[in-house]
């Protein structure tokens, strides 16, 4: 298995930064190569604040050209948290039939680690220690196991902060003020 330092880091916190209140989702992408049928990159990071409408996917397969992807969200102890072998709808302009995509209502700040397999070299339990389907395994060089496919995948982080209270603050009442604005009218007419 090879070890990364994941995209998310301490994104979360210098995108707070950077975004000075405005409310655009954070987009982050890494890229990397699967050479063996039972190769594992794992990937390891920090989110600093929540997050919501968290979307994780690949726009690696590419019609056939490219090997089938299987992505995996596990917590800091290493628990599975989801996993997907094909769900191409979480970024239908980018992603083919066979890419995967995690849909994450929201995550909590915390430690995390991010796995890229080949299809169908699943988690052999819901811990990152029960290890991988073909571990044990003498590798086949993707291109043998995928019919010729190329081994190069792009996986895909996109999610957007939770507002501060303030912003929530002003957004209830510029909400009450339309609220009024519309009952006014009604009571108008």
């Amino acid at each position: 298995m090879s070890m990364k330092r994941l995209f998310l880091s301490s994104a979360i916190g210098v995108y707070a930064l950077l975004s000075a209140g405005s409310a655009q989702a954070l987009l982050l992408n890494a890229s990397g190569t699967i050479e063996f049928h039972n190769e594992v990159d794992i990937y390891t990071g920090t989110l600093t604040d929540d997050v919501f409408n968290v979307r994780i996917w690949t726009d690696s397969f590419l019609n056939a050209f490219n090997f089938d992807p299987i992505i995996a969200l596990w917590d800091s102890s290493g628990n599975l948290l989801f996993q997907n072998d094909d769900n191409p709808t979480i970024n239908p302009s980018t992603q083919t039939y066979y890419d995967s995509g995690i849909y994450i209502p929201t995550l909590a700040p915390g430690d995390y680690f991010f796995t890229v397999t080949s299809f169908n070299n699943f988690a052999n339990g819901t811990n990152l220690s029960d290890g991988f389907l073909y571990d044990n395994e003498t590798p086949i060089p993707i291109g043998t196991w995928t019919n010729g496919s190329q081994s190069f995948y792009n996986v895909w982080f996109e999610a957007s902060p939770v507002p501060e209270p303030a912003t929530m603050t002003l957004l209830g009442i510029g909400l009450g003020g339309m609220m009024l604005r519309a009952a006014r009218r009604r009571k108008a007419s």
